[in-house]
């Protein structure tokens, strides 16, 4: 059932005249409030598994002594709910002592072979218990209970015949659909008071041995059908009435209509209450307050005089005591709705949301700043920014697209160059900025083939001990004559953490790269993201005007451009000075 027709069912209970409901002890269920299914239906147990029960049989103290209170209507007749037959009870018999009706037996409407026909509480109790046509009675047996597909006997009450037991094909019972809530709501009451009972025979085919379920899947599913589409009449509160006086526990089922809902059916995610019948409607959850951002810190690239490239965020804000939030940024930073929309040092958002930042046009440098997003009522959210300004990098080998899996020499194409690789290879190692990065022995070398045209401002790249390896060192290297000498920028370079490494090459012309490995042999490095800006041709007397004071490292050779000190060999200008070399 749907909230809706469980809202129904409660307005129907309110409805009805006191006199006709169940008339539970005060408190006879209180163990039970607030539970649900398996814990319900272990409470429920407790509360009504124990009884003082008859003899079995007749006479005083019996069973059909008990039948005389529990089933006599319309003067002394018999209400039999396995056939159409009439039967009446002697005129002698009393609620003090009654005797056998001809014809009829003592019907086990969950058969006593379930659990080996031990004369256990189960063998005699009256909820269990039923007067029933001899005839139909021995025809029934102790088959399950069913839907029938094809019927063997059929008395106009009770059918027995072919149907199904889950996937199984078996012979079942089925009663007379004005009865067929009536037994249902006997089922439940039998598994709910004798759950710890080891079932056998017949009875397995319907049940499990545990607390819960019990019943296998196939049966509580046609149970709770037949419970909807037959309710609880007077008749079953009568019974249930009766039978309490007699034994001094109660059928729950019969008290509380929806109960079986709340153990096996649609409302087994709802807590069960014996206030208002059972059939409460929970309150709706407390709506779940949510205000975050998608990200608590967001790092921004950029050339210089450009912004950066916009980074989106996404903002949740859902019951929150206003649904409106105000983004600021901080200076050098702006932010939008959308990356085509207008950027300004401040938004506002309606609900929930994206949004963009991005860094305003700077020089070379690192900045730092803040996004504040605010709403009434809420803790403000701050979202750190960092950006890096860089200069223009022309050549990056992050080393994510060559495939070299083992040490031995080889010569591989890489993202930006061809390599000649020896002892190294490249892998998904942790330390690479990205996927992979390349992995190189003391004993290894890995050479640029191929030139980067345009010379070379700045050499970067990072590097780091591979895992815990020590004793490694790195000698770089580079040339701008094909490979035919080398300069050296650095000689065994050793590292401590992963580290991002930067030389001043200012070297013209065509460039190559190579990393020599030293130290221990067998012990390992990676390098990643060689990086390589242009070299920018500047003139001496741009840079001196540029400067309080001109460093004496500054060579230029007379067309101004500057040049690496190093090859500095002829007539140079040095600290604005002309100087021969």
């Amino acid at each position: 059932m749907n909230d809706m027709k469980r809202i129904v069912n409660v307005l129907l209970l309110c409805m009805l005249p006191l006199g006709l409901l169940a008339q539970a002890p005060e408190g006879y269920y209180a163990r039970a409030k607030g539970l649900k299914k398996e814990a319900l239906k272990a409470a429920m147990k407790q509360i009504v598994g124990k009884a003082t029960v008859l003899g079995y049989g007749s006479g005083a103290g019996k069973t059909w002594t008990g039948f005389y209170s529990t089933d006599r209507y319309n003067g002394n007749q018999v209400r039999d709910r396995y056939s159409n037959e009439v039967f009446y009870f002697s005129g002698s018999d009393s609620e003090q002592a009654a005797t056998v009706v001809g014809g009829m037996n003592i019907e086990h409407s969950f058969p006593k072979s379930w659990w080996g026909g031990g004369k256990t509480q189960a063998y005699k109790d009256l909820f269990n218990l039923m007067p029933s046509e001899s005839g139909i009675n021995s025809k029934k047996g102790n088959f399950v209970m069913g839907k029938v597909l094809q019927a063997k006997h059929d008395n106009g009450c009770t059918k027995i015949g072919t149907g199904n037991a889950g996937d199984e094909s078996t012979t079942v019972w089925e009663p007379a659909d004005k009865w067929k809530g009536d037994f249902a709501r006997t089922y439940f009451y039998m598994v709910t008071s004798y759950s710890d009972y080891n079932w056998t025979s017949e009875g397995t085919k319907m049940l499990d041995k545990n607390d819960w379920p019990t019943l296998k899947p196939w049966a509580y599913q046609l149970f709770l059908k037949w419970s909807r589409e037959d309710p609880v009449d007077d008749i079953e509160r009568e019974r249930n009435e009766a039978v309490y006086k007699i034994q001094g526990n109660r059928n729950p089922f019969v008290d509380f209509p929806n109960l079986c809902e709340y153990i096996w059916g649609d409302s087994i995610d709802y807590a069960f209450s014996a206030e208002n019948g059972g059939s409460v409607v929970p309150e709706p959850p407390t709506p779940e307050v949510l205000f975050c951002v998608s990200a608590n810190s967001v790092a921004l690239k950029a050339l210089p005089g450009e912004v950066s490239a916009a980074v989106t965020l996404n903002l949740t804000l859902q019951h929150t005591e206003e649904n409106v939030a105000r983004v600021l940024a901080s200076d050098g930073f702006e932010v939008s709705l959308g990356t085509d929309d207008t950027w300004t040092d401040e938004i506002t958002l309606t609900g929930s949301g994206s949004f963009c930042v991005r860094l305003k046009p700077q020089e070379a440098g690192q900045y730092e700043g803040t996004l504040t997003v605010i709403t009434r009522g809420m803790s403000d959210i701050v979202v750190t920014l960092s950006a890096t300004v860089s200069e223009g990098v022309a050549f990056k080998e992050d080393f994510e697209t060559g495939t070299k899996g083992s040490y031995a020499a080889s010569t591989v194409d890489c993202t930006a160059a061809t390599w000649y690789l020896k002892d190294a290879l490249i892998a998904k190692d942790d330390n690479a900025n990205d996927a992979y990065s390349l992995r190189m022995k003391g004993s290894g070398e890995a050479v640029m083939q191929t030139d980067k045209q345009g010379g070379c401002g700045v050499l970067s790249f990072y590097g780091g001990n591979f895992k815990n390896d020590t004793g490694t060192t790195v000698t770089v290297c580079y040339s701008t004559n094909e490979g035919a000498s080398w300069e050296t920028l650095a000689t065994d370079l050793s590292f401590t953490g992963w580290t991002q490494y930067t030389f001043e090459v200012n070297a013209t012309g065509s460039v190559r790269v190579k990393f020599e490995g030293g130290g221990v042999a067998a012990k390992r490095v990676n390098l990643d993201d060689v990086e390589m800006t242009d070299y920018s041709v500047a003139t001496a007397l741009d840079e001196i005007r540029g400067s309080v004071k001109a460093s004496a490292s500054q060579v230029y050779d007379l067309y101004g451009r500057r040049v690496n000190q190093r090859q500095a060999k002829g007539i140079f200008v040095v600290g604005g000075r002309k100087v021969v070399r």
